[in-house]
């Protein structure tokens, strides 16, 4: 008789064949956030129900019976915006287009109708000069479409009645960001800025948070957790120049228990306390002899602090730029 399957243990989950047991230790929380939970750019969130549902119909009702003539605009010209993709939804195709444009509270429209407003496919050229292409739903961009600003910054990507939601990519003059949205603060994605820095990672309310990646056009390269814009936590830094931090990080700087290797493979272990070496044993190699000597705070050794971290406080978050909002 063959033996019941519920009654098998579960089974266990394991790191390069170590077992992973119940723990706090940020070591490994690390290790499962790096390699059980790889980064995923692309996923989207779950689509609303109007992609797939059908509007009802419109069609006896025509803006130009029942909007003033004066609200027309005979010399509007559509922006030649290329915008990349365009989602089929069904959700305005009964809505009646008009080939007019008009003149509104706040800018010009040209698109799609429901009743007395905008609603559906239309182009908005907002006063201040703000133009936006897409789907919209009662004023406000929504499913998807393109909006640039006048300083230059642009978004393209899904919308939630006017809010950043979903895939999306966001371009100013500093940086690019693509990745995922909720409520017009940036979840998961990765950013590219001008001066060759790289981000790609999570995102708690605006801020990086969680399992991330930063690379500098240097050739330094910080991979761990991050809080507030800062690491925090357990992380890797690999140093241009050979050297290599491996442990506990407060605020961007070395804190807490690490591992500092060396070019020539000699390495310190032990505490550390804003960026400086406390207390631990410098392993020293020699041939192929080691010799093992105690640091203490009194101690004073060559390699001691002294590498020029790139903190990333000097990449916060995008969101600081207000044009994204307009």
């Amino acid at each position: 008789m063959g033996q019941c399957k519920c009654l098998e243990a579960p089974k266990q989950l394991t790191i390069e064949g170590i077992p992973i047991q119940d723990s706090v230790d940020q070591e490994q929380d690390y290790q499962i956030q790096r390699i059980l939970q790889p980064l995923k750019l692309y996923e989207t969130l779950p689509l609303p129900s109007y992609y797939s549902s059908v509007a009802e119909s419109y069609e006896d009702f025509s803006p130009e019976k029942n909007i003033p003539e004066d609200s027309v605009c005979t010399d509007f010209v559509v922006p030649n915006i290329e915008i990349n993709q365009i989602p089929e939804t069904t959700f305005c195709k009964n809505y009646p287009k008009s080939d007019k444009a008009f003149k509104l509270s706040g800018f010009i429209y040209k698109g799609q109708w429901k009743k007395f407003e905008p609603y559906g496919f239309g182009v908005f050229v907002y006063n201040d000069g703000t133009i936006y292409i897409g789907y919209s739903v009662n004023f406000n961009p929504h499913i998807y479409g393109k909006k640039l600003y006048p300083d230059g910054s642009e978004y393209e990507g899904e919308y939630l009645y006017g809010s950043h939601h979903g895939q999306g990519i966001l371009k100013n003059k500093e940086m690019i960001f693509e990745g995922i949205w909720q409520s017009n603060v940036p979840v998961k994605g990765k950013e590219q800025w001008k001066d060759g820095t790289i981000f790609q990672g999570e995102y708690k309310e605006g801020k990086k948070c969680g399992f991330g990646i930063m690379k500098w056009k240097n050739g330094n390269q910080y991979e761990g957790m991050f809080q507030d814009d800062q690491f925090n936590g357990y992380g890797v830094y690999i140093f241009a120049d050979g050297y290599i931090y491996e442990g506990d990080w407060l605020n961007s700087f070395m804190h807490g228990r690490g591992k500092l290797i060396y070019p020539n493979s000699s390495y310190f272990e032990g505490e550390f306390i804003n960026d400086k070496q406390i207390n631990g044993f410098q392993y020293s190699l020699n041939g192929l002899q080691q010799t093992v000597s105690q640091l203490s705070p009194d101690s004073t050794i060559n390699e001691r602090s002294y590498h020029k971290i790139d903190r990333p406080s000097i990449k916060t978050s995008y969101i600081e730029f207000k044009s994204v909002y307009g």
